[in-house]
């Protein structure tokens, strides 16, 4: 199968896809987590498409429903401190609606 100059990304590219900075992006390829080539023209880096959505695939964990709750409680403990007031009814009431536990 033939590849096309397509199914790459430059680095500003692919940090873009990625979700992370042109240096870490930089820093995780020169460490061998990302694999990339380099153009022997102009000395760019050239990140396979294919490549990157493996890499995001192989870092993607499942959330769990106990992560759920701790982003949950998280949550209301920012609301508490921004409201001054009591939030025991608002966090049973998610937690009764499936939503932090769901």
């Amino acid at each position: 199968m033939t590849e096309k100059l397509s199914d790459y990304l430059m680095t500003a590219e692919a940090a873009e896809f990625l979700g992370v900075s042109q240096n870490t992006l930089r820093t995780w390829a020169k460490l061998g987590k990302v694999p990339v080539r380099v153009n022997p023209a102009n000395g760019y880096r050239l990140f396979r498409r294919k490549d990157l959505q493996k890499f995001l695939d192989s870092v993607a964990k499942p959330v769990s429903r106990k992560a759920n709750l701790r982003e949950a409680m998280i949550t209301i403990g920012c609301m508490k401190q921004l409201t001054h007031e009591p939030t025991q009814p608002f966090f049973f009431y998610l937690v009764g609606r499936g939503s932090a536990a769901g």
